[in-house]
């Protein structure tokens, strides 16, 4: 029998420009909050579900992802990024990987007795 598995997960994070629907300043802060719980609780595993922008134009929206991906880096646990459509809006799937620094192809992955499948469509 598998052991526990604990997943911290985040979505639509939505660092940008504000709207009547996201609150694109407070994402940072939001996250960085995340990232304290994230290295106290010390979960397994980070699953980011994507959104991690709101997007804009090419330039705009790889400087916020920038943002969003210095904060993921300083989290102490092992991270999976999926994609959402903001985050390929103006900006290529190759864009994404190199700014989060990991591929962001279909995947899988076996922990503490799980086998846990990423599929990006």
């Amino acid at each position: 029998m598998p052991e526990a598995l604990q997943i911290a997960l985040v979505t639509d994070i939505h660092n940008g420009k504000e709207s009547l629907t996201k609150k694109g300043g407070m994402a940072l802060p939001l996250l960085q909050r995340f990232g304290e719980f994230v290295d106290e609780a010390g979960p397994d595993l980070v699953l980011d579900l994507g959104d991690r922008i709101t997007d804009v134009d090419r330039d705009t929206d790889r400087a916020a992802l920038a943002e969003v991906a210095g904060v993921f880096e300083r989290m102490r646990a092992p991270r999976v990024h999926l994609l959402g459509n903001h985050d390929c809006a103006f900006m290529s799937i190759e864009d994404n990987a190199e700014l989060l620094g990991q591929g962001l192809g279909s995947s899988s992955l076996d922990l503490k007795g799980w086998h846990l499948v990423f599929w990006q469509a």
